[in-house]
């Protein structure tokens, strides 16, 4: 029973990162180029982040692999203690 719970919390858990990534990311896209041409925003950045196609490209990855398992992992915690640490 604690597997299903557990389970349960972690899919749930990737429809919630599926649905900010198709939700979420544009929106993050868009800010992000907006922000890469106005120069008057002096955020400090890495050398390599300079670069607009390779930080678009690390943000795409951070929401496609990252977020999902960050997600799945929160999800099946979250599902443990609220349903079985309680009744132990």
């Amino acid at each position: 029973m604690v597997v299903i719970i557990c389970v349960a919390g972690a899919v749930l858990g990737l429809v919630i990162a599926l649905v900010s990534a198709r939700l979420v990311l544009p929106i993050v896209l868009r800010s992000l180029e907006e922000r890469s041409h106005d120069r008057t925003i002096g955020l400090p950045r890495a050398t390599w982040l300079n670069d607009a196609a390779r930080l678009r490209a690390l943000v795409i990855a951070v929401y496609r692999y990252a977020i999902p398992l960050l997600f799945a992992a929160t999800g099946a915690t979250a599902a443990y203690y609220l349903f079985v640490a309680d009744a132990r």
